[in-house]
């Protein structure tokens, strides 16, 4: 649930839902990724077009538009939840459910399709009485919004009724006077202690069943494992997608995608994936180029936030999927940090910052108190209380 304020100006209460958004709807920014420095989680945004195609789904905001790097103004639907908009509206601090009926007098209502009478939309007021037709009230205005216009005739199709959402405060102080009296026999003691009895039977009965449930449940995955996983899809993803062609209809004539595997299905090979990693960067870059002439057609960038442990894999399928103006899964932009170390990785010495590459496990110096111990390429060993890991992706060094 969250507030903000309509369009006629009125706080009102919004679910939060996550789904795919509609044109008018609006959208909170919740996992903000391709911004362009136009948006950041949190902001509110109506949505002006669906992108909806089989490689991306999304919507399309006017208000994000980069001209350099989001001229459509993407948003990807991954980034965003959906707020929709409930009856309920707040009003001088006090909630409110809107009714569309006849108001009575005294009751307060408010303009939501402003036509005949002066006030404008979002102007509040009290009704004081019946007007000059059966399908009109004199109401008095009792907000800032009213034209200049204290009292006005105001036509039925032009309010709701605002009536005070129910609460056990406001009950209790708009009836003072009232006195409950309870009775109770010993029936329905009786009966009153007898259902608490089944009650708590039940409850513990729930517990047991609740206990038994979780032991027979899977260990929950490590991050380590979690990470493993996302390697490996990784990898497959980079792999299909290196075979998969992609015709202009379908990415809304962005990208136009013709591998060496297509020769398969009967059509001509144009492309190749050419990537570049620069682990000093701590980028890769995914290079469409022309089969014929070697120049890019398409380029794709993945770099690796601060702090983060580098893994070629997952920039690969980052990268390429940029590239071709794929959808880049959270996953890959979320992976959990490596908790383990293991050989093939790239490590930082703590002492000199050397980088190193972890060849070969040394358990006979583990007792050294250095951790675990690792021989490097060149020759010495390293515990893992002397060194960071910086790059796990554990394979043969290209750029």
């Amino acid at each position: 649930m969250t507030v903000l304020t309509d369009e006629n100006g009125v706080q009102r209460e919004y679910n939060v839902v996550e789904r795919e958004a509609n044109v008018g709807e609006r959208i909170k920014i919740v996992d903000a990724a391709y911004t362009f420095g136009k948006y950041e989680n949190g902001d509110v945004f109506v949505v002006d077009r669906v992108y909806n195609h089989d490689i991306a789904q999304g919507v399309e905001v006017d208000a994000v538009i980069d001209e350099d790097g989001n001229p459509d103004g993407y948003i990807s639907w991954d980034e965003y939840v959906v707020i929709e908009p409930t009856s309920t509206v707040i009003v001088d601090g006090v909630r409110y459910r809107e009714e569309k009926r006849k108001a009575r007098v005294g009751e307060r209502v408010l303009i939501t399709n402003q036509s005949f009478a002066k006030f404008r939309n979002g102007t509040t007021g009290t009704v004081i009485g019946y007007g000059f037709s059966d399908n009109a009230m004199d109401v008095r205005g009792d907000s800032p919004a009213t034209n200049g216009a204290l009292t006005q005739h105001v036509k039925d199709y032009e309010y709701v009724v605002l009536t005070p959402k129910a609460s056990a405060t406001a009950w209790a102080t708009s009836t003072p006077g009232w006195i409950v009296t309870v009775r109770l026999t010993l029936r329905t003691v009786g009966t009153a202690v007898a259902d608490a009895v089944k009650a708590e039977l039940h409850k513990r009965e729930d517990v047991h069943t609740t206990v038994a449930r979780l032991m027979t449940q899977p260990k929950p995955k490590s991050p380590q494992e979690l990470r493993d996983e996302i390697v490996e899809r990784a990898k497959a993803d980079v792999a299909e997608l290196e075979r998969k062609w992609i015709a202009s209809w379908q990415s809304d004539g962005k990208v136009s995608f013709w591998p060496k595997a297509c020769a398969k299905e009967g059509f001509t090979p144009v492309h190749y994936v050419d990537f570049v990693v620069n682990r000093e960067k701590r980028t890769v870059v995914a290079l469409i180029k022309s089969l014929r002439t070697h120049t890019v057609d398409y380029r794709g960038v993945a770099k690796c936030a601060p702090g983060d442990v580098f893994n070629s894999h997952i920039g690969r399928a980052i990268a390429l999927r940029r590239a071709l103006d794929l959808f880049v899964p959270s996953e890959y932009r979320n992976a959990p940090q490596p908790t383990e170390v293991r050989v093939g990785d790239v490590v930082r010495g703590k002492r000199h910052g050397q980088i190193r590459t972890l060849t070969e496990r040394l358990e006979k110096y583990d007792n050294h108190g250095y951790g675990k111990a690792f021989r490097t390429d060149n020759g010495m060993w390293l515990g893992t209380e002397q060194f960071e890991l910086v790059d796990d992706s554990r394979e043969e060094v290209s750029a």
